[in-house]
This record gives structure tokens, C-alpha cells and sequence, in this order.
């Protein structure tokens, strides 16, 4: 593997077995460079999601491999993979999954004091990304008693905190209002420039996608194509809504191609 290359993938597959057979992954091959941004770029049901699951340890698969730079994760026994998530990857769940009995300084912090870290460290730490975030003031008040777009940046504080390699994030725009995207997605553009932390996203927004260095599209469990960025951001998102009507075999829905 080249040394620049943070995450590879070599033919993974994953079925799922219920009342019928589905198909999530199929012969998936893809690499992730040194602090990327990467939207894996799909409409609901394409595997986009059981990937990033894969990348995250959190799921495995039937077969094929994911290496983490020399590491393979796919050959990680539980508590290996604990240790890879809690060391090099941030997890960013579609349902935020935040403890409501807790403060949001509790919650973020989280991960560290699980980890047993050093109080002095995780104080430093919360302070640094709840003031990058805006959300500092806030940070004594319980889960129940914040907005959407405040509990959005408490997942993704709490993805943040260890100082990642990676963070992988399902739907970054869900449930919010226009204007709370754009602010969240420009926030994941800045944590990838200015903590040079490589991110995954998986949504079925082009818009979502243009902000990405990278945009690879899926369908049925496949990779059907990919586009790098060019131009500027609009010239990209345009050629974005245009691949991705040809991978989708039609005219887009509006919810797609809105803003958020």
C-alpha cells in the first residue's frame, strides 16, 4: 500500500439475510488518501451506509479487506477494533445517539474518560472543540434541553475530542434546516483543513457531496463511477446532480437536489 494512503479496500462484500437475501456490498474496491474528504454518494438502500459501518469496524464483512494504513481492521478481533475505534476513527451516527440523562460536556467527553485519559487533557480538549463549534456556553446543559443543530455538534464534538484520523459520518444534513446544513458542512470542511482529519460522509445530497475533495458513487451495492472536485463549488456540485441523475437513471427527487 502506498505510504500516503490512510484506508484500502479490496473486494468487499456483505450480504444481509432476512426474509430474503440483499446484496450491500459488492466487490467493493476503493482507497482513502492522508487527510481526504470523501462523500460516498448514493439514494437510500445502495450500501453507503453498511460501508462506512465496514470502514468503522462496526460491522464486518462476509468477505475481502480494509487495511488502515498497515493495519488490516478486517482481521481485528473485538477488542482490537474497540481500540482502532476509539484511537483513529470518530463515528458520526445518523441518529446522534447522545445520552439525554447527561450534560453535553459530559457527553462529549465520553469517549476520552471511557479511554481513561488524563482530566487535565480532556478539559484542554472539550474547551478546544466546543469553542471551534460555538458551544462552549452550553456545554452544562442536559441532551433534552438543546436544539437539533446544537445536539449535531455535540456528536460531532464528541467525534472530534480524540484527535481522529478520521472521521466517518452518516447523513450530515438530516432533520436540519437549510441554513443549519450549510453551517455543518462548512464546519466538516474546516475539521478536515485545519485539523488535517480525513472525513467520510454518506448522503444522497449532491449539494452535501460538492463540499468533498472526492465524491464516489454507489448504487444496488456497487461503485458505479466517481468525480474529483474541480472548478469551483458550484461548478462541481452541477456536474455532481448530472452524474448522479445518470447513475440514478433519471431525474432526481427535489429533496436531492435542494441545499441541504
Amino acid at each position: 500500500m502506498a505510504e500516503d494512503k490512510l484506508i484500502q479496500i479490496i473486494g468487499l462484500n456483505k450480504t444481509y439475510i432476512d426474509n430474503v437475501s440483499t446484496r450491500a456490498l459488492v466487490n467493493i474496491h476503493m482507497s482513502m488518501d492522508e487527510k481526504e474528504f470523501v462523500s460516498i454518494l448514493g439514494s437510500s438502500g445502495c450500501g453507503k451506509s453498511t460501508l462506512l459501518n465496514s470502514v468503522s469496524s462496526l460491522e464486518r464483512p462476509d468477505d475481502g479487506e480494509i487495511k488502515f494504513r498497515d493495519e488490516v481492521v478486517t482481521n481485528f478481533v473485538d477488542e482490537e477494533a474497540a481500540d482502532y475505534r476509539r484511537s483513529s476513527v470518530g463515528i458520526i451516527c445518523k441518529d446522534d445517539f447522545l445520552i439525554p440523562e447527561m450534560t453535553v460536556e459530559e457527553n462529549i467527553s465520553l469517549p476520552m474518560v471511557l479511554d481513561e485519559g488524563n482530566h487535565k487533557v480532556i478539559k484542554r480538549r472539550l474547551e478546544r472543540v466546543t469553542k471551534f463549534l460555538g458551544i462552549y456556553s452550553i456545554i452544562k446543559r442536559k441532551i433534552n434541553d438543546i436544539t437539533e443543530i446544537e445536539s449535531k455538534k455535540v456528536s460531532i464534538a464528541r467525534a472530534l475530542i480524540h484527535n481522529p484520523d478520521i472521521i466517518v459520518m452518516d447523513e450530515p444534513t438530516g432533520n436540519l434546516r437549510s441554513e443549519e446544513s450549510l453551517e455543518i458542512l462548512k464546519y466538516l470542511k474546516t475539521i478536515n483543513d485545519n485539523f488535517e482529519t480525513a472525513i467520510m460522509i454518506a448522503t444522497d445530497s449532491p449539494y452535501s457531496s460538492s463540499f468533498a475533495d472526492r465524491v464516489i458513487f454507489m448504487k444496488d451495492g456497487m461503485i458505479i463511477d466517481e468525480l474529483k472536485r474541480s472548478g469551483s463549488q458550484q461548478e462541481f456540485y452541477s456536474k455532481l446532480v448530472k452524474k448522479f441523475a445518470e447513475v440514478e437513471g433519471g431525474v432526481l427527487d427535489d429533496d436531492k437536489l435542494s441545499h441541504s
